[in-house]
């Protein structure tokens, strides 16, 4: 833009530098309290239907979704954050020492994953069932390595069924994420 004697305006960038930021901002604030929902959700709304991994529907729909509608490539690392966040919480019930560990598993991994690249919808999909089934794994590895019982999926149903019902309910959670945002962009 010139000025009335033709001369070119000064640029000053320094106040659109912050307006430009807020967006990020709240996009990563958004991503790090949908992180402490999803830990909200499994601690407030447990279901007594002794199947292990049940809340990995809800769990990895949020995860997904939060990962797949972000614009950072981290993004299910800072929803990690708000889990390991929300998991310290007193009030919510959580007794496991390894459960601010073995929660925060998906997001990391689904970073690792590089799961915005992956344009293949079976992989993507794969990738979100493998993701919430390290949950079990990384628990029994942790268990039997270190004087931490283990308690819990692993007592009452053996060693196989958690892994396998852990991949099936994030798959799950996946494809409710992914085909329910697919149906949203379509539709508005």
């Amino acid at each position: 833009m010139k000025t009335y004697d033709g001369n070119q305006l000064e640029k000053n960038t320094s106040s659109l530098y912050l307006l430009k930021s807020v967006p990020y901002s709240l996009e990563f604030l958004l991503l790090f309290f949908t992180g402490a929902l999803a830990i909200l959700f499994h601690a407030k709304f447990k279901a007594g239907i002794s199947m292990p991994g049940h809340h990995g529907l809800v769990f990895m729909a949020l995860l997904f979704s939060g990962k797949y509608n972000s614009r950072f490539s981290y993004a299910g690392s800072i929803m990690s954050m708000g889990m390991g966040f929300a998991l310290l919480m007193p009030f919510l019930g959580f007794k496991d020492p390894l459960a601010s560990l073995v929660y925060t598993i998906p997001g990391f991994t689904f970073d690792l994953m590089r799961t915005q690249k992956i344009k293949n919808t079976f992989l993507l999909i794969i990738s979100g069932g493998l993701s919430y089934a390290l949950i079990p794994f990384v628990r029994m590895i942790l268990g039997l390595l270190s004087i931490i019982p283990l308690k819990g999926a692993f007592l009452k149903f053996g060693f196989v069924y958690p892994h396998i019902s852990f991949f099936l309910f994030g798959l799950a959670g996946v494809c409710i994420a992914f085909f329910g945002t697919k149906l949203i962009r379509r539709y508005l």
